[in-house]
């Protein structure tokens, strides 16, 4: 296992970990979304390959489940490992919140796509 592997493997199970995913998402989320972090689950979590090269090769993506205004909803988080930013980053996290709710509607979930918040 390669070092990378090992800090992307590392963050994943991090951000798996319900207390610190609540932690991260209370300083992070504006508080009018009214989320409710003691409902806070996680649906999905995946190292996504990136399509362009310069981009390196992995980005972190996690979707968790969390009640907002006494209404079921999603929140996804994008974690890269790649901290350059080029021309091509913008277009390449657009790309990557599109397959997220894509798949998230292809597995059946009819009850929303995941809210993106960047």
């Amino acid at each position: 296992m390669t070092l990378i592997h090992q800090y992307t493997q590392g963050i994943k199970e991090a951000m798996c970990e319900i207390e610190t995913a609540k932690e991260f998402l209370q300083d992070t989320l504006p508080t009018d979304l009214g989320a409710d972090l003691s409902t806070l689950t996680v649906v999905y979590a995946n190292v996504m390959d990136s399509e362009h090269e310069i981009l390196d090769d992995k980005v972190m993506e996690l979707v968790y489940s969390v009640t907002f205004q006494g209404k079921e909803g999603y929140v996804v988080v994008l974690c890269d490992r790649n901290p350059c930013l080029t021309k091509f980053t913008i277009s390449e996290i657009e790309k990557w919140r599109l397959k997220g709710c894509s798949r998230h509607l292809n597995e059946g979930i009819t009850n929303g796509i995941p809210f993106n918040y960047g």
